[in-house]
């Protein structure tokens, strides 16, 4: 495991930060379908680059989101991003591990992670609609579908979105990802 240095702990904090502040600001301009599933648009993209930083980065700035939506949304809302930890912290361990070109890596993470986002967060929905709001298990598993795939399709966008950021924050060397001419990933 890498040592923490202070500028990672650094710009873990400012990720944690905009993690907290994305949700209450942006909370009018969020999307809500269903019972259950909302989308901010960008929320993820700070959990996605602490993932870059370390596991335990990206394990404080998932807490972060938490603690955002705690303050902004319904309680399922904030139980859904309780859940964020999960696949940041296997994203982090992923990125350290591998040592496959960077276009591959950087697809299986997106792959994986979204994957991972989209099924706590449906069980998450879903569990919370049967168990805490007590409506029918249709009605659950119907909210489950809707929070998994809009999750899917969120985690893309916030995706895209970390990959534009993680390219500049490379160049200003504030992030330890080399995108070469070989395609090579160092870390």
């Amino acid at each position: 495991m890498q040592k923490p240095t202070v500028r990672n702990m650094t710009i873990a904090a400012l990720l944690t930060a905009l993690t907290i502040l994305i949700p209450i600001m942006f909370s009018p301009i969020r999307i809500p379908v269903g019972l259950t599933f909302t989308a901010t648009l960008t929320v993820h993209a700070p959990i996605l680059i602490a993932m870059f930083i370390s596991p335990m980065a990206a394990a404080f700035v998932a807490i972060g989101s938490a603690i955002g939506f705690f303050f902004s949304a319904p309680t399922v809302v904030f139980v859904r991003a309780a859940t964020h930890v999960v696949f940041a912290v296997a994203g982090a361990y992923m990125i350290r591990k591998m040592s496959a070109n960077v276009t591959f890596k950087l697809i299986l993470v997106w792959l994986v992670t979204m994957l991972l986002h989209a099924s706590f967060e449906a069980a998450a929905a879903g569990l919370m609609v049967y168990l805490a709001f007590e409506y029918p298990l249709y009605i659950a598993y119907a909210e489950a579908a809707t929070t998994g795939v809009g999750t899917l399709i969120h985690h893309s966008i916030d995706y895209a979105i970390m990959l534009v950021v993680l390219v500049a924050l490379s160049k200003a060397r504030l992030i330890d990802f080399k995108f070469d001419s070989k395609k090579k990933a160092a870390l």
